[in-house]
This record gives C-alpha cells, sequence and structure tokens, in this order.
C-alpha cells in the first residue's frame, strides 16, 4: 500500500513537472515585406500554457499601446488546431473569428543547424501561400507563431516562398504567474464569420461616406474644414479613401482572406 502512494505520488510530480515546462513564451521577429519593397520588422508573443495558447502583437503587452487596424491575435486550445483570431473594422470595432486550421505538413529531408539546435524543414500551403518552415524536434512543443502548430517540435521559422512574411525565434522564456499578461479581450470581441467580417470591410470600402451622403441629400448642411460639403465632394474623398486602403494596407497573413481579392477599383 505505502509503495502504491509512493508511486501515485512520484506521477503527480512528473505530471506537475512536465506541466511547468510547457509554460513558456515564445519571442519571434516578424519581418513583412510590403508591395512597394518597404520592409517592417516587430516583436511577436506566443504564450504556451497548460490549456491554451496565445499569440499575439507587442502592442498588446506594452503599457500605454491600444492595438488596431489590421492585427496579429490568435487564441487556440493547446494541441489543437482550434483558432480564435481577433480582427477589427474600419471603425475599430473588435470582432473573433472561430477556424478550425488543420494543416496538411510535409515533413523535408532538409536540416539546418541554428546555434546548437537542430532543424528540420517543413512545408504546407496555407491561406493561400506557400511556406517553408524549420522546426525543432529536440523541443517538443508542437507549436508556432500565427497558426503554424502541429509539427513534432517548435517552430523556429515561418516563411511564405513570396518572402512577404517571414518569422525568426528570437528567445525562449519561462512563463510564470509573474509574467505580464496580454489585453486580449478575446470574450469581449463579438463573433462573427470570415465571409459576414470581409462583407463589412467591403461596404465601407465602397462607401465610407454614406450617411454623410444620404444626410447631404435630404438637405442637411454638412461643413468639413470651413467647407460645406457637395455630394460629389464625397464622391472624391471616397475615391481618396479607396486609393489610401489600397496603398496602406498591411499584406494578409492569409491572402486568399484579403478583401480586396475582387477590388478592381
Amino acid at each position: 500500500m505505502t509503495k502504491t502512494i509512493i508511486h501515485f505520488f512520484l506521477v503527480i510530480l512528473t505530471l506537475s513537472g512536465l506541466s511547468l515546462q510547457a509554460q513558456k513564451r515564445i519571442l519571434y521577429n516578424l519581418q513583412v515585406t510590403y508591395p512597394d519593397g518597404l520592409k517592417k520588422n516587430s516583436t511577436v508573443y506566443l504564450d504556451i500554457n497548460n490549456d491554451k495558447t496565445d499569440f499575439y502583437e507587442a502592442r498588446f503587452i506594452t503599457p500605454g499601446q491600444k492595438p488596431s487596424g489590421l492585427v496579429q491575435a490568435i487564441e487556440r486550445k493547446s494541441g489543437t488546431s482550434e483558432n480564435t483570431i481577433l480582427v477589427q473594422d474600419f471603425k475599430l470595432n473588435s470582432f473573433k473569428i472561430k477556424t478550425t486550421d488543420i494543416l496538411d505538413w510535409k515533413l523535408m529531408n532538409d536540416y539546418k543547424t541554428v546555434e546548437k539546435y537542430k532543424l528540420q524543414k517543413a512545408t504546407v500551403l496555407f491561406g493561400g501561400r506557400n511556406w517553408n518552415v524549420w522546426f525543432c524536434n529536440e523541443i517538443p512543443l508542437a507549436e508556432g507563431p500565427y497558426k503554424f502548430n502541429g509539427l513534432p517540435g517548435l517552430v523556429f521559422e515561418a516563411e511564405d516562398m513570396d518572402g512577404v512574411f517571414k518569422y525568426s525565434l528570437m528567445k525562449i522564456e519561462n512563463l510564470s504567474k509573474s509574467s505580464v499578461q496580454p489585453t486580449l479581450n478575446v470574450k469581449d470581441a463579438v463573433n462573427i464569420t470570415w465571409e459576414k467580417y470581409n462583407k463589412l470591410l467591403s461596404d465601407f470600402y465602397e462607401n465610407p461616406y454614406q450617411k454623410e451622403r444620404e444626410s447631404t441629400q435630404k438637405g442637411n448642411e454638412i461643413v468639413y474644414e470651413d467647407k460645406e460639403m457637395k455630394v460629389q465632394d464625397f464622391t472624391k474623398m471616397t475615391k481618396d479613401f479607396q486609393t489610401m486602403i489600397r496603398k496602406n494596407l498591411p499584406p494578409y497573413v492569409e491572402a486568399d482572406k484579403n478583401f480586396l481579392l475582387n477590388k478592381t477599383n
């Protein structure tokens, strides 16, 4: 009986140790190359907990910064492909899109060493992009940046073959109760589908000044920068807005989700 009790406690301690080891914060450098060739670098975080994994940009964890625009923030159940991605519309309303993203990984016989770690190459077609990914079998965490999980080891690098996105591991830290937590506020975001979200973006893109235009047509006076606005003014402003969006909208990791794909103007 005593041996059974001792064995039971040894098992509990072992499981507890494994659980603690799995609580990690991984820092990646994200390099994004824009259509005009401009490259922007930023730090993104991957928090691996026992029950969930969070992936987010630094502004979610930096005091005084409020995430806005096209963000990268994902929450998923650890060890699954069940993702919840946070998005915003042009009015900065927050939404969440739940997706199941099972990646069809192809393991390659290509290897390289980064520092002391031996990495193996894998490829996948995801989000309308072909990706090269390098992971480490020596670190048995089946996680990675964005939605790149399910490999036999931690993802060190992920880059699409067009060179638009590149994630590179910078640092691995232990995650504890004293670690600063991100303000993702997933629970407060409104559920929506990709289709409905893209329709919101598309409708606003096509007619961003709809309320002002309708008000003017009803005979109401609208003054902007000391000028009384006419219907034709909103037509020009709409064209200017659309040009600005096409020029400045960051690339989508999932290129096939870009609401501008079928836009000709």
